[in-house]
């Protein structure tokens, strides 16, 4: 793997160069656009061309994907926490369970992108374009909030959905209605309930299946 990396990165410094001089690009070498698992923490690919590239369970912390091409690359389960992605081509990507925690994502094409159950806590999504949208609901959280307390049979953190209980993200998309529960086929339970409630998708929230998320659902009722 050793070597797969470093002829990854003899590859992205040539790419970089043709780019300055405005000479022919090179493709990528053969044998390296399955790069599943590879360990490329703290590397510089910065518009590099990795398209169709896979890249599952690949670990690009702290990487700088600065304006590379990622287009319909596979990127699902990759830790990509606290990587540089600005600019980057991610259209048609499979981000399914990747993490994007810390994440730069300012002014990169996420155009049918999918980030089912992708962690985006705290992620720069500025400029970012290409996610879907959700309609804000007035009072939703005050509305889950009384759904949790006042039906607590309905309520089970420990799965999204599961006939007619739901965990807090879940009730949060179920309440919401059709747009959010469209939205989240392609971003996730837990991204399409922040949506609708109308929180940027960097916002920390307590989903998880130990979390209790009743003090963070009293808090936003507060709030308004």
């Amino acid at each position: 793997m050793t070597n797969t990396r470093e002829r990854l990165l003899a590859y992205a410094v040539a790419h970089r160069a043709a780019i300055a001089t405005e000479s022919m690009r090179p493709a990528l070498p053969a044998g390296l656009t399955n790069l599943s698992g590879a360990d490329l923490s703290d590397t510089n690919f910065s518009d590099a061309d990795l398209s169709g590239a896979n890249l599952c369970g690949a670990n690009f912390s702290y990487a700088n994907l600065g304006h590379a091409n990622l287009n319909h690359a596979d990127l699902s389960d990759t830790n990509l926490s606290h990587a540089d992605l600005s600019g980057a081509n991610l259209s048609h990507a499979d981000l399914r369970d990747a993490n994007l925690s810390h994440a730069n994502l300012s002014d990169a094409n996420l155009n049918h992108a999918d980030l089912s159950d992708a962690n985006l806590n705290y992620a720069n999504l500025r400029g970012a374009y290409g996610l879907p949208s959700v309609a804000v609901i007035p009072g939703l959280a005050a509305a889950v909030l009384a759904q949790i307390e006042q039906h607590p049979e309905t309520y089970d953190q420990s799965f999204w959905h599961c006939n007619t209980k739901h965990c807090a993200a879940g009730w949060i998309v179920t309440l919401a209605g059709d747009d959010a529960r469209e939205v989240e086929k392609v971003l996730g339970t837990a991204n399409a309930a922040l949506l609708a409630l109308g929180l940027p998708l960097s916002t920390a929230c307590p989903f998880g299946t130990t979390d209790n998320p009743l003090p963070w659902l009293r808090k936003l009722t507060v709030q308004g």
